[in-house]
């Protein structure tokens, strides 16, 4: 048969709704492929627009660099999916019950409440939407950043720091205590947020910009 053309409306869908029930694999495969695309166009566009920009506003020229333009894309792009991670994560957490269920034994709805196994099974195994698409863009986050830190030599420790959260993101999808990955795939990310900002000026892991540091 015919291989269908690319158009919009056959591109995998990101939203809730097609999460709704665990896709199947080749949806995981095209989302996971679609959200890496992504992640590489806004880099590539922060690059040639952010640091010049930013060399501009500051009056720093060296953020205009080659080097520079690369850190401060990469850092940027960083910076908005851990906010959105953030902003997800904290609707997840009213998914999958409220801050209560997180952390208090509560039976989840619709779950076994006859033991206290039971109980706990219901909380281990839990399907959740919002966790689920969470987990699947974190495994492509890692794969993407594992690539980034290959590339740009950013060290063994950020390689295995990659290849091990992944795996955990990886580990979620089954699902595996997704009633946590919005919390720990998400709120938490609000950490990270800033610290993607905060590493443009850290220049003894040579993933900052000195110029920046002195400069501000």
């Amino acid at each position: 048969p015919e291989a269908t053309p690319p158009t919009m409306d056959n591109l995998p869908s990101l939203d809730l709704e097609a999460f709704a029930t665990k896709p199947s694999f080749e949806h995981h495969v095209a989302v996971c492929c679609l959200v890496f695309v992504v992640l590489w166009v806004v880099e590539f566009a922060l690059r040639f627009t952010a640091g010049p920009a930013l060399a501009k506003l500051v009056g720093i020229p060296e953020l205009a660099g080659s080097k520079e333009k690369i850190l401060v894309g990469r850092s940027l792009m960083s910076f908005i999916f851990m906010c959105w991670c953030t902003y997800d994560g904290i609707y997840g957490v009213y998914e999958v019950g409220g801050w209560e269920y997180m952390w208090d034994q509560v039976p989840v709805v619709g779950g076994n409440t006859t033991t206290p196994a039971q109980i706990s099974a219901g909380r281990l195994y839990l399907y959740a939407p919002r966790a689920q698409r969470l987990a699947l863009f974190h495994v492509t986050w890692e794969v993407k950043n594992l690539m980034d830190s290959i590339i740009h030599g950013d060290g063994i420790i950020f390689v295995v720091h990659h290849i091990l959260t992944g795996v955990v993101a990886y580990l979620g999808l089954n699902p595996f205590m997704q009633i946590y990955a919005p919390f720990f795939l998400g709120v938490t990310e609000l950490s990270t947020a800033v610290l993607c900002v905060l590493a443009l000026f850290d220049d003894e892991r040579g993933m900052g910009i000195p110029a920046l540091a002195v400069g501000l």
